[in-house]
Formats: structure tokens, C-alpha cells, sequence
């Protein structure tokens, strides 16, 4: 899967060619962020760029944005799964999100609270009583 930003968006411009005339177009597109593993590394902090080329996990080609959600609640980077995402802003108020070798800790824990009204009826990922803001693609 991919994570991806709600709102949050960087603006692009994508070039295509008009199929009437053979001729080059070019047009701003939206596209949102995604949860970025960085090298694979415990202490590595998660960041967030721009999804390549889109959040959909099956035409997605960066690999640090794709992640497993596990039977355990845990969410790991595709391309190690030895680490776990690791938010300990509720133990020491530390704002970073990292990920971590995995040690069954509640903070590598995470829920998912599906489409509701009042929700813009898209899932967000649930960490303690808050979410990230993020939703899976």
C-alpha cells in the first residue's frame, strides 16, 4: 500500500500530447505527498514527498513509498520489514514519526478508522486518540 496526504498537494505540470494534432500540452495537476521510509534504517525519520508518479499502490514506482500493514497493527516499509513506524509523540512530545526496529511497543501501533460522514468518506490511520492525517491508497 501507499500512504498519502488528504489535501496536501504539490503542484506539477504534466506534458502529453494532444492525440487530434500531435501537438505538446502542458497542464498543472495536483498531486499529493506520501509517506517516505528515507534509507531503509533504524532512527530514520518518515518524511513525506511528492508520490510517483501517483498515490495507487499498483502504478506507485518509488519503493521507500510503499509500506505492509501488518496482522499486528504495525506498519512497515516494503523493502524492510524488520522496521515498524514509530510515533512516540505521546511518551516524550517528540513531533518526529520514524521508523524503528520493531519491538511489539504501542507506539508502533496503529488503527484504521474506514469512510464516515463527516470524515470527507475516505479512511484515516488512527494513532492513539489522534490521527496522522493521512489516508491509505
Amino acid at each position: 500500500m501507499t500512504i498519502s496526504t488528504k489535501t496536501l498537494a504539490s503542484m506539477v505540470e504534466v506534458t502529453t500530447t494532444d492525440p487530434s494534432d500531435h501537438t505538446q500540452i502542458t497542464f498543472p495537476q495536483a498531486v499529493p505527498y506520501c509517506l517516505d521510509a528515507g534509507d531503509y534504517k533504524s532512527g530514520t525519520m518518515v518524511t513525506i514527498s511528492t508520490c510517483y508518479p501517483s498515490p495507487s499502490p499498483s502504478t506507485n514506482r518509488d519503493i521507500s513509498q510503499h509500506w505492509i500493514w501488518e496482522k499486528d497493527s504495525t506498519i512497515r516499509p516494503f523493502a524492510n520489514q524488520t522496521l515498524c513506524l514509530t510515533n512516540t509523540y505521546l511518551i516524550d512530545g517528540n513531533l518526529k514519526i520514524t521508523i524503528e526496529h520493531c519491538q511489539n511497543r504501542v507506539e508502533q501501533s496503529y488503527g484504521y478508522a474506514g469512510p464516515a460522514k463527516g470524515n470527507f468518506d475516505s479512511g484515516v490511520i488512527i494513532y492513539g486518540a489522534d490521527s496522522l492525517g493521512v489516508i491509505a491508497a
